[in-house]
This record gives C-alpha cells, sequence and structure tokens, in this order.
C-alpha cells in the first residue's frame, strides 16, 4: 500500500494559508491521487475534470505560491519527489515486504509440520543452525 506524504506544519504553511479550503482540499486530493497511482507527482487534467466539484480550485493552487505547476497533458505538484518517495523506491520498499512477509509465511509453515518449539519460541533446527 502506498501513500503521500503531508507535513505536520502543513496547516500552518505560508503557501498553504494563502489558499482558500477547496483549493487545500484539491491539493490533498493530488497528493492521493498521485501516491496511489505512482505518478511521481503527475496529476492528468482529465482526472481534476472528472473532479467536478474541485475544478474551480485548479487554477488557485497555479497562481500564487504554486503548489501545482503545468505540466503537459495536466499538472505536476510542486516537490513532489522532495517529500515522496519516487516510483522505483515504492517498488523496492514493495518487494522487500514481500520478502518479509513470504519468510514468515514460510516460518509458520515449518513450525506447524514440525509442531516442535523449544522456550525461547525458536524451532529445534534454527538453534542448531545458530550452535554451529
Amino acid at each position: 500500500m502506498s501513500w503521500a506524504r503531508l507535513d505536520d506544519h502543513f496547516h500552518d504553511h505560508p503557501k498553504v494559508m494563502a489558499k482558500s479550503l477547496a483549493a487545500v482540499g484539491l491539493y490533498a486530493l493530488g497528493l492521493s491521487y498521485c501516491a496511489d497511482q505512482s505518478t511521481e507527482g503527475f496529476i492528468p487534467a482529465q482526472v481534476v475534470m472528472g473532479w467536478d466539484r474541485w475544478r474551480a480550485a485548479s487554477d488557485e493552487l497555479l497562481e500564487g505560491p504554486a503548489l501545482w505547476e503545468r505540466a503537459d497533458g495536466g499538472y505536476r505538484v510542486h516537490d513532489y519527489l522532495d517529500w515522496n518517495p519516487s516510483r522505483r523506491k515504492n517498488a523496492e520498499q514493495q518487494q522487500q515486504q514481500q520478502t518479509r512477509k513470504n519468510a514468515r509465511i514460510l516460518a509458520a509453515k515449518n513450525e506447524r509440520s514440525n509442531g516442535v518449539r523449544n522456550a525461547s519460541g525458536s524451532s529445534p533446527a534454527s538453534v542448531e543452525r545458530n550452535a554451529t
């Protein structure tokens, strides 16, 4: 599962304070979209157009202290990759998580198959490997 970072001082950042609540909401929707779709900060124009009630706020995000920038075919969240992991980094993290999960599943299967655990919670086979 991916996620997007939102600074804990987002609520009082001067750029944010200069925007309407609708623009700040649209910014949060954009961050969520970027993380979910692994776009590295790009939001296609048709996605924003699909957020019908939010369209008017998109211009505000481009004005003054900009939170979005115009890009071919849509918008780019300003400094997105400075604060959020890249597509490659997300893929690496997901692979590491899957490897750890597979190892836990395999360990649980091995414990069930022999049904033996020692007082420390380790199976006898792991104790023998650690002793050598």
